[in-house]
């Protein structure tokens, strides 16, 4: 995993379609799929599928892809926009503790 972090490494060169995508939601999957599984278990019993089967993965795996982009972009993603702001709007006042830097000219 490290070496993927290095520009020399095959790794880094290697662009996989959705792995984007798969690092922006992990954190929001791994915050909810336990209470996304939980919640669907039993909504899908009616549906006469096995389950432990494929079936109620691919169904349950779905719902936690959908309730992640969800969490992403109604919770993080405005959060991280506010963020930014925040600091954009800090960066551009002048603190009064840094003095100026440039050089000093003889007049």
């Amino acid at each position: 995993m490290i070496a993927a972090l290095s520009p020399a490494s095959a790794l880094y060169k290697l662009k996989l379609p959705g792995t984007r995508w798969g690092a922006t939601l992990a954190f929001a999957f791994y915050l909810t799929h336990k209470q996304i599984i939980h919640l669907i278990q039993p909504g899908i019993a009616h549906l006469k599928v096995d389950h432990d089967g494929f079936a109620t993965f691919l169904m349950t795996f779905a719902a936690c892809i959908v309730a992640s982009s969800a969490l992403y972009f109604l919770v993080e993603r405005p959060f991280l926009i506010f963020r930014d702001r925040i600091a954009f709007a800090r960066s551009n006042q002048a603190s009064p503790l840094v003095q100026d830097s440039r050089p000093m000219t003889s007049e």
